[in-house]
């Protein structure tokens, strides 16, 4: 039996937060002692004693506008953290499984001194590029490649994780260098091919690495039958890049008699636009896969992302998907279950959305089948306990 502990801001909900939940429970399955430190969310399925909440609202407030003065994100929230390393060090953990580090909740330099302080395997997930870039979690979206040298004068520092005043791009890139350094025991994952062709020319290219998608929630199956005419998107928070503007500009190349819906949005998200159903963030697996499953074809607009979950979600209900071929999200759509369009071209995504509403066009059992071989969770859970 292994002492396994796992890191990550969210537990329970969005990608990496199911992940850690299922990884922690299938840890223990195993036999494992396990301990789960997160900021934000919860889980019923986890005993109590398991469960490190760190930090609180003031930490975050606090953490958020050190970052939007200096720029100087994830060096914020000391006190949680020295909170978390004292719990880390007396209990001795054989493994630390990290994940996503920012969002306004750790001293990342803190705690990987402790890490480091601690000796144990390490494995680590990236679930964005954040931990190799000196500002932003996704640089393809502008067409920056300069984390592969040196980042400095960031193009997007308006963007997640966003500053206002300062540029500390140059300098948070030597930190996060220095912070990673001296880790002989690391081993990285990465959730798509796509994100492990970006990392081999960064400075963590040198650490063995997996590639180990996230796995699909069994209870992501078809539901209901389609409804016709009827497409579907969907992302928790719908900023710029999630490509908002985008789906405007696909409503007006859609026939009117099309039911475009989106979920994932707020109130005054929901005012700016016209000829869509505005639906809030759906907040359970079961309402999501009825979402899915109800739709004719889903659409995801995304200017960037290391793999596309919302994308695997429909096409475990069966649900042809139409998506942009931006990072990741090129792994996700296979010939059988729908089709990737060029980046930022909405012509084409209409077309191809048009295509695929075309009755008979797609075998929606065959492409449910064909996801959940692939993304088994059983198996994908198995793969990390290899790795612990």
């Amino acid at each position: 039996m292994s002492r396994i502990l796992l890191v990550n801001t969210t537990l329970g909900f969005n990608a990496p937060g199911r992940l850690v939940e299922t990884l922690a429970e299938g840890a223990l399955a195993a036999g494992h002692d396990v301990r789960v430190a997160y900021s934000r969310g919860g889980s019923a399925k986890l005993p109590s004693p398991t469960l490190w909440h760190v930090g609180g609202r003031a930490d975050i407030l606090s953490h958020v506008l050190l970052t939007r003065i200096t720029d100087m994100h994830a060096r914020g929230s000391r006190r949680a953290t020295v909170d978390l390393v004292s719990k880390m060090l007396a209990w001795k953990p054989d493994v630390v499984h990290l994940h996503n580090l920012h969002g306004y909740w750790l001293d990342a330099p803190v705690l990987m001194a402790a890490v480091r302080r601690l000796g144990c395997r390490v494995v680590w997930t990236l679930h964005d590029m954040w931990p190799v870039t000196g500002h932003c979690a996704f640089p393809d979206i502008a067409h920056c490649h300069r984390y592969r040298t040196g980042c400095h004068d960031c193009p997007q520092m308006h963007q997640y994780p966003r500053s206002w005043v300062i540029d500390n791009s140059e300098r948070n890139f030597r930190i996060k260098q220095e912070m990673c350094a001296g880790l002989p025991s690391l081993i990285l994952v990465v959730v798509s091919p796509w994100q492990r062709g970006c990392l081999r020319h960064t400075f963590l290219g040198a650490y063995p690495c997996r590639v180990i998608p996230n796995p699909i929630d069994p209870a992501f199956a078809p539901v209901c039958e389609p409804e016709p005419m009827v497409v579907a998107a969907a992302a928790s928070v719908w900023d710029h890049r999630k490509g908002l503007d985008r789906l405007r500009q696909l409503r007006e190349l859609l026939p009117a008699e099309v039911d475009m819906r989106v979920a994932g949005l707020t109130r005054r998200q929901a005012l700016t636009l016209r000829g869509i159903t505005a639906l809030p963030r759906i907040a359970t697996v079961g309402a999501m896969a009825r979402f899915y499953s109800s739709a004719t074809v889903f659409v995801n607009p995304s200017r960037g992302e290391t793999l596309g979950m919302v994308n695997l979600e429909a096409r475990a209900c069966g649900t042809p998907v139409v998506s942009m071929d931006s990072g990741g999200l090129v792994s996700t759509v296979t010939p059988e279950s729908g089709v990737a369009v060029p980046n930022g071209d909405v012509y084409s995504l209409a077309l191809a959305v048009k295509a695929a509403m075309e009755p008979g066009r797609y075998d929606r059992a065959a492409i449910a089948a064909a996801l959940r071989c692939e993304y088994d969770n059983d198996k994908i859970v198995g793969r990390y306990m290899e790795l612990y």
